[in-house]
């Protein structure tokens, strides 16, 4: 459904340029979810926008359910493809209520019975019907990641782009964005990529994983592999290490290392 052929992403120019992503290749097939993990600075989100059409030049090649996907998009390739950002409090519009929020993109793909599908949209998300004319700040941080969500799956997408999308929520309300979105995976049967910093939430989520470090790919392997710290690559076993809690002895470490 994916295929990403030595993409890379570079930002300024000379002295100043900067490589995002280097000689990234993946291929990620139909209905599956797929997670990309690394610190912050690693290339991951970068190439979650470059699949999604947000970055405005790049090398290699990018290719969706088998067709050339450049960064200009035809409308069509734009409803097949879909995306979850991290900050719901900066996503949706201030001065919009639910209903135009959700109802914007039908109107663009010029799609019909506007009003049936938003009210399912949100029966979907598990909102109520009385959310529908209310604004994003009437709403809380785990309401408003619902509409998010809403927004993304009302053109009935097959691919579902997730950046961090439960970082900003409160951990209380966490679980439940994440059992939203495995349920519709599921249901709708969801080609999906996440990206994240949690191994753990990657790990419940994805079938696979790629660990990226400086814009590259270190290793990729199942979820399974990393719930268990059995990824290869030194980097790798660090993150996983970090990503468990406190350790006196891995802090010593990195403290000699410095």
């Amino acid at each position: 459904m994916i295929q990403l052929d030595d993409l890379g992403v570079s930002f300024g120019k000379g002295t100043r340029r900067f490589d995002a992503v280097r000689n990234v290749t993946l291929d990620i097939a139909e209905g599956e979810a797929f997670g990309l993990v690394g610190e912050s600075g690693s290339g991951k989100s970068t190439v979650l926008n470059a699949i999604a059409g947000l970055i405005g030049s790049y090398s290699g090649a990018i290719r969706i359910d088998g067709a050339p996907a450049g960064p200009q998009r035809t409308g069509a390739q734009r409803r097949l493809l879909q995306m979850v950002l991290q900050d719901p409090y900066g996503s949706l519009h201030p001065r919009h209520t639910i209903d135009k929020i959700l109802s914007e993109p039908l109107l663009i793909q010029r799609l019909d019975g506007i009003e049936r599908r938003v009210e399912h949209a949100l029966a979907d998300v598990g909102l109520k019907p009385e959310h529908r004319f209310r604004f994003p700040h009437q709403l809380s941080g785990g309401q408003r990641q619902r509409v998010a969500i809403a927004r993304a799956i009302i053109l009935e997408p097959r691919i579902l782009l997730l950046d961090e999308p439960t970082s900003a929520l409160d951990v209380s309300v966490q679980a439940e964005v994440l059992n939203l979105l495995r349920r519709l995976r599921r249901e709708r049967r969801f080609t999906t990529v996440m990206v994240s910093h949690n191994l753990a939430v990657v790990a419940y989520m994805c079938d696979r994983v790629a660990v990226m470090s400086r814009g590259r790919i270190l290793e990729t392997g199942s979820s399974a592999e990393l719930a268990k710290g059995g990824f290869s690559h030194p980097y790798s076993r660090q993150l996983w290490n970090a990503s468990s809690g406190y350790n006196r002895d891995l802090l010593k470490e990195l403290w000699d290392d410095a």
